[in-house]
């Protein structure tokens, strides 16, 4: 049982939050009772190569994007049906109407992405007709640094090394502080790193419930998945699933590397109404190429955190999303070129 409470440089760590689940195990598949559910890929080929695609969403059922930061143009839409590259768009660079890199804001309008340069601190929407017509808006919401951003609704959530005040700030549609909340639970050792140093060694990947109350992190560089529940006043931890600590070494002066042959966790999620979905790597090891960042396993919870069933892929991971439905999977692997892969779930 589960308890129940009231995108990665090699040189990072990531630390983990002290857990108060009962798990012992070190392996979280050991928790699912069903052998896992094969999937057979199907490849969605383009009529133009992707310099390595990172991050990927869908704007339509019929449209995907992908971050492709290694482009002259940071943004790729690609046509399923079509298999082919319908727009590329937001030139890479620092002038007007552009962008140093690019993230996915983590939201569950499946019609429109919001996108958010984290450096620069802009967040922009898109939907199907601002990529026909290359008519997005660039708006400066609010200055993140180099931290995470969520879309509850009409309110923006930050975390990362930008928020000096605990884990999460909430904002207004327009960028207006509303308040920081709910602490970092630091293992011993770490207690005197500040909060927004400590978030610069904690990676994840965010999703958001449908109703907008809820979301979910999974770490990437450890073995825990955060349930949270949220209002415009708070945030607090629902449900926190802890499986193993990362393996670091302490160089000095608020400096740590995660050890290369550390286990790595879940670097990627989505969720739908009722499952969250995460890749998990479990013993992959952390090497320069990107090829051996991908995963084969996908796990899926619900939104209480209790093990669902599990998906084997025959073509791992790096990233992936999930479409309106709830019924396929598309993901970037590495072939060894970029390649787009789709699964069905039902």
């Amino acid at each position: 049982m589960f308890v129940k409470l009231s995108k990665i440089p090699f040189y990072i760590i990531f630390i983990f939050l002290i857990s108060c689940s009962p798990y012992k195990s070190s392996d979280p598949i050991s928790y699912f009772k069903e052998p896992p559910i094969k999937l057979k890929p199907t490849i969605i080929h383009t009529d133009q190569p992707l310099l390595l695609g990172g991050s990927i969403a869908m704007i339509t059922d019929s449209v995907l994007a992908v971050i492709t930061p290694r482009e002259d143009t940071l943004l790729t839409f690609i046509s399923i049906p079509k298999e082919k590259v319908i727009k590329r768009m937001i030139p890479r660079g620092q002038g007007p109407g552009e962008m140093i890199m690019l993230d996915f804001c983590p939201q569950v309008n499946k019609d429109q992405l919001w996108i958010h340069d984290p450096n620069l601190g802009i967040v922009c929407r898109l939907d199907m007709e601002a990529v026909t017509n290359e008519s997005y808006q660039i708006e400066p919401i609010v200055k993140l640094g180099s931290s995470y951003l969520i879309k509850l609704g009409d309110y923006l959530v930050a975390s990362g090394s930008n928020v000096k005040d605990n884990r999460f700030q909430i904002f207004d549609s327009q960028g207006n502080l509303i308040t920081s909340c709910l602490n970092y639970q630091k293992p011993d050792e770490y207690r005197h790193i500040p909060d927004h140093v400590y978030a610069t060694v904690f990676q994840g990947d965010y999703a958001v419930h449908p109703n907008n109350e809820k979301f979910v992190f999974s770490s990437s560089m450890s073995g825990s998945i955060h349930f949270f529940d949220f209002t415009p006043e708070s945030i607090s931890l629902s449900t926190d699933l802890f499986f193993y600590h990362p393996s670091i070494t302490d160089l000095g002066q608020n400096r740590y590397m995660i050890d290369r042959d550390a286990k790595m966790g879940f670097p990627m999620i989505e969720s739908d109404m009722d499952y969250v979905y995460t890749l998990y790597a479990g013993d992959k090891t952390k090497t320069q190429h990107l090829s051996t960042l991908t995963s084969n396993q996908i796990l899926v919870y619900d939104w209480n955190g209790n093990p669902v069933k599990r998906y084997e892929l025959e073509i791992p991971l790096f990233t992936f999303c999930l479409n309106a439905a709830g019924d396929k999977i598309y993901g970037v692997a590495f072939e060894p070129e970029t390649i787009i892969v789709q699964y069905d779930l039902k």
